[in-house]
This record gives C-alpha cells, structure tokens and sequence, in this order.
C-alpha cells in the first residue's frame, strides 16, 4: 500500500490492490483540499480554483457506481471506513469496473495543478459530449491524458472542480480543436496557513 505522500511522486499509475479510499481521501486532504490554485493567464484573466470534502465522491466517480455515494455523505462514509473498494465492488461490479482507472489515475492530479495545460472548452465541437465545464485542466501522465474540468461559481473568477476524466492511450477528444490559453503564472497558498510567532530579542 502506497503512502500520501508517495501518490505525489508517481510516475505510472498504481494498482487498484496497492491504493484505498481512504488513502485517496487522505491524499486529497492533505494536498488538494487544503489549497487554493490561482492560475494567471495572457490577457489578464486571474482563476481562482477551490477544493471541498463534498466534491472528493464526484472526482472519484464513485457516484456512477450507486447514486447515494455523492457528496458529503459519501465522504464521511469513506473517512470511518464503511465506504471502500469492496463495498462499491459489491454494490455493482461492473460500474466500479467502469472507474477503476479514474480511481488508480487519481493520484495524478496534484502533479496536474502544480504543471497544467489549460484550454477554454467547448463542448459543442465534440460529438455527443455529454461534459459541461468553462475549462479544462490537462497533462499527459502515464501514456494517459488526466483532464480536470473547473466551472465558476457564480463568484468572480472563483472555480470549483466540475469534473475527473482520464483518456487512455492518450486519446485528444476533449482537447483536440479546443482553445489554447496561455497560463503564465501559477500560485500554490494553503487555506489555513500557519500562525505566525513573533520573536523578541534580549
């Protein structure tokens, strides 16, 4: 079983058998959750991207599996245990099938937000696409191309995550003919960062 801290170093994707959910959740915790990601882009358009405890279900796609494991519940049922990789596997089969690797790629998303390319989308130019998101988060990991779709919320310039999607083989449909943006400047800040001491000197 992989440690948090080693899911941010991974250069191939891991086994289902050597990650949990509860280990993802930690990760996300730890890493994801825990920041804000500004993104400042040519032209002067400035993102502020936001993570919650709420959105983790919908990233993993465990909600395709039974619609009750969504949002906040979803994610207390995973931080005491009662929800995890045999309970899915047991509840349907071949839809935890369907998300195992979006499960085993999601570990790629903090080397994601630390090193995107970021494209304005449009759904529209793709046949059948049933995505909805403003833009589009992209990065080749492990001969697969990891997208996180982002949607405002309503608040200037302030995004949340919409969406996890991995395209093995690195198929392009999502980004292929889509608008490039030019990013040139990335900001990391924790949410909560620590106290600052004051020092005196005798």
């Amino acid at each position: 079983m992989y440690t948090k801290e080693q899911l941010r170093q991974l250069t191939a994707a891991p086994k289902i058998s050597e990650i949990s959910l509860q280990l993802l959740q930690e990760f996300y915790d730890e890493y994801i959750c825990s920041n804000r990601f500004f993104y400042e882009f040519k032209g002067g358009l400035v993102i502020e991207l936001d993570f919650y405890p709420e959105g983790l279900a919908h990233l993993l796609g465990i909600h395709h599996v039974h619609d009750r494991f969504k949002g906040i519940s979803a994610y207390d049922e995973i931080k005491t245990g009662r929800l995890t990789f045999d309970v899915l596997r047991s509840t349907n089969k071949t839809k935890f099938k369907s998300i195992k690797h979006r499960l085993t790629h999601f570990p790629f998303i903090s080397q994601l937000l630390e090193n995107p390319s970021v494209i304005k989308f449009d759904g529209t130019i793709i046949k059948d696409c049933k995505i909805k998101c403003e833009f589009i988060l992209y990065d080749n990991h492990n001969n697969s191309i990891v997208h996180l779709g982002i949607e405002s919320t309503g608040a200037q310039a302030i995004f949340y995550s919409k969406t996890f999607i991995i395209e093995l083989n690195n198929g392009d449909k999502f980004i292929k003919d889509q608008q490039q943006m030019v990013l040139e400047k990335i900001r990391i800040e924790p949410k909560n960062p620590p106290a600052q001491t004051s020092q005196t000197t005798a």
